[in-house]
């Protein structure tokens, strides 16, 4: 995050990447985005310095996320983050610019190669202010992140609306359930990891959670759980919310594909083929129509350079 946020101050573009990336897949991004520079921990070194062929340098941190080191060589190319840190030349903050492009997040890919959805400085704000107001995040929460940061789930949904609404964060290399129950953490999560928080579940520990996530989700426990729908391309914030003070319309509680009320910052709408509504209990597709910095700006063309 420290790296992150530096491209932010500098006005270049960070593009985060899945670590577990395959060596075609980290080649394609690092091309695709025209990346200059990358940062890595040891045991992965040698597969982003493979991908990155064009890269000026790459920083290498001290532990692999936390563990000791794996064995590196130093070499021209090759820096240790402490010396990225100790650099003597300090770079001055570049001028705001709302619609400057801040991170590129690589979709996951499932219909064609992945696509490179750029992140504006404004849809980081945005997503940051509204993601506090949809899940009721605030100053006096600790938000535990374990989810990858290279996803908008972890990075838009946590990070930044976290640190907007004033909040704690709590970065955690990997999700542990029976950590999570110790402390009075909110966070955010996806479908495989409910039954794990119900088989740590301390029923002297159950709180209201703000959750995140990419399909709707059940209610478990005493309380209520809090959903929120989005997607990579809508960069900014969640499309539908369910929040803990809403009450649920009849028929929607326990149902597995219930995302709650439209967000108000959207108009939501199910639609035929035809573009016509849908009955009630007709299939449809879902229309989305939005307001304020929520989409995307496009996708990266080869010829820009962007920070890796």
């Amino acid at each position: 995050m420290i790296a992150w946020f530096a491209c932010a101050w500098l006005g270049a573009t960070a593009v985060m990447t899945n670590a577990r990336a395959a060596a075609a897949e980290l080649e394609y991004f690092a091309t695709h985005s025209g990346v200059v520079a990358a940062i890595t921990q040891p045991k992965l070194l040698s597969g982003v310095v493979a991908a990155c062929g064009k890269a000026k340098w790459i920083a290498v941190t001290e532990t692999d996320n936390g563990d000791a080191a794996a064995p590196y060589d130093l070499s021209s190319l090759v820096v240790s983050f402490s010396q990225l840190l100790a650099h003597d030349q300090l770079a001055s903050m570049r001028a705001p610019e709302p619609l400057l492009p801040l991170g590129i997040q690589y979709t996951s890919g499932t219909t064609s190669r992945p696509k490179g959805v750029v992140m504006t400085h404004a849809n980081a704000l945005w997503g940051g202010k509204v993601g506090a107001a949809h899940t009721g995040v605030n100053r006096n929460d600790v938000f535990l992140i374990h989810l990858p940061l290279y996803h908008v789930i972890a990075l838009s949904y946590g990070l930044l609306t976290t640190l907007w609404a004033g909040g704690t964060v709590v970065l955690q290399p990997r999700f542990s359930a029976s950590r999570f129950w110790q402390r009075r953490f909110r966070t955010n999560a996806h479908g495989q990891l409910w039954s794990r928080f119900a088989c740590a579940r301390s029923p002297s520990s159950l709180y209201p959670l703000s959750i995140a996530t990419s399909r709707g989700v059940t209610r478990s426990g005493a309380k209520p759980w809090s959903a929120a729908t989005g997607s990579t391309s809508l960069a900014g914030g969640h499309d539908g919310s369910d929040h803990p003070w809403h009450r649920r319309r009849s028929g929607s509680a326990g149902h597995p594909l219930a995302i709650g009320r439209p967000a108000v910052e959207y108009d939501i709408a199910i639609r035929r083929d035809d573009g016509t509504a849908v009955s009630c209990g007709e299939t449809g597709h879902l229309f989305i129509r939005e307001s304020g910095e929520f989409h995307f700006r496009g996708i990266p063309r080869k010829s820009h350079r962007h920070g890796g």
